[in-house]
């Protein structure tokens, strides 16, 4: 161990900018401890690529200092990022996890980092508070497993092959998250309200609705959970919409490019041509049009061999990639869009110019 600790104070100060791995590595060499070293050059950090930035560093810095010392450095230089400087950009956030993920340092449980920035204790609690609220809109549908084709042969590459998949049961909100629910997120950016309180929230990150989600006991759905629920779950069938095939039919259960006006509708608005809302056999409201919604998973192809003759279950999608999905079509759309099969890609998680885009949630059994 390095023992002049304010020479060594004077060298970490120089290589902060020059060699930030370096210098995280030779806050572990002193006796002084690291989070005392480290704090406030964090704290001067300012802007989110430069505080990812910090996080690629941390995680360069590993494979110079010793495995046990590994957890400690990650643990304190991002307790000061994300706990004690109060962080409250959601893509930060993220690949902060993914680093502690990396070292198994399970930040999504009791005494993690991530637990404890979200207060995790008492997401089910919150849940249940806004489930309470009519105003929210926020409403449970129950959705039974079952399989289905996902999928689409005849229609875009990107939906190609169809093959059979089977998803567990789990619960989908009747409606999009609404503006007035977002509101009271304590994290993120928000975007300028687009319409009134019963509007879908738009313009968020897949990393402000991945963690909004977390926040409140729940989830964002996968792919196959979204196509199986939009298709009517046990009542889905081969067809382009819900309803069939028919195009001619789509304005009297969806808020697309043709009839929309060209903005987003309150979550809940009756549909004048069918005189009640765009629901589908499930009772879901505007699963096609309105909003396209994020999922879960990270885009991939559809494997092109190998899949048409299994049943897959609860296909989450690669673990890592560079764009999300979201599906459903919206306001902007064209017919074509807002089919059931039809995949949202080369979405940029980070990006918030997306004022076409929303999200809503789902509840899994937690054996899931």
């Amino acid at each position: 161990m390095l023992q002049n600790d304010t020479a060594i104070a004077k060298l970490v100060h120089g290589l902060w900018k020059s060699n930030r791995p370096l210098a995280l590595r030779v806050t572990t060499e002193v006796k002084t401890p690291t989070a005392e070293l480290l704090k406030p050059y964090i704290e001067q950090e300012e802007g989110n690529q430069n505080k990812l930035l910090l996080i690629d560093s941390l995680e360069q810095s590993l494979h110079l200092i010793a495995a046990t010392e590994q957890s400690n450095l990650v643990r304190e230089t991002l307790d000061i990022l994300l706990i004690k400087c109060e962080e409250r950009n959601c893509e930060v956030i993220y690949h902060a996890q993914e680093l502690l993920e990396t070292l198994d340092m399970q930040p999504l449980q009791p005494g993690g980092l991530i637990y404890e920035l979200f207060d995790l204790e008492h997401a089910a609690e919150r849940q249940q508070k806004f489930l309470a609220d009519p105003a929210n809109h926020f409403e449970w549908i129950e959705v039974k497993g079952g399989e289905f084709w996902m999928g689409d042969d005849e229609q875009e590459d990107n939906e190609k092959p169809a093959h059979r998949v089977k998803v567990d049961d789990f619960r989908m909100a009747k409606h999009p998250v609404t503006n007035r629910l977002l509101s009271t997120f304590p994290f993120g950016q928000k975007f300028p309200t687009y319409g009134g309180e019963s509007n879908p929230a738009i313009g968020n990150t897949w990393y402000e609705a991945y963690y909004f989600a977390l926040w409140l006991d729940c989830s964002l759905p996968t792919e196959a959970e979204w196509e199986y629920a939009a298709r009517g779950g046990k009542y889905a069938q081969r067809t382009q919409y819900f309803f069939g095939n028919s195009i001619e039919e789509l304005p009297n259960y969806a808020w697309f490019g043709e009839n929309s006006r060209l903005y987003p509708h309150a979550v809940n608005e009756i549909n004048s041509r069918s005189s009640k809302e765009n629901l589908n056999p499930l009772g879901l409201a505007n699963m096609l049009g309105n909003v396209l919604e994020w999922c879960q998973n990270w885009y991939d192809r559809f494997p092109s061999t190998g899949i048409a003759e299994e049943t897959i279950e609860n296909p989450f999608g690669p673990s890592t990639g560079k764009y999300k999905n979201a599906r459903g079509g919206s306001f902007r759309s064209l017919p074509t869009s807002v089919r059931c099969a039809h995949r949202g890609f080369n979405l940029d998680p980070g990006d918030r110019t997306y004022d076409f885009i929303g999200f809503r949630l789902v509840s899994r059994s937690r054996k899931q």
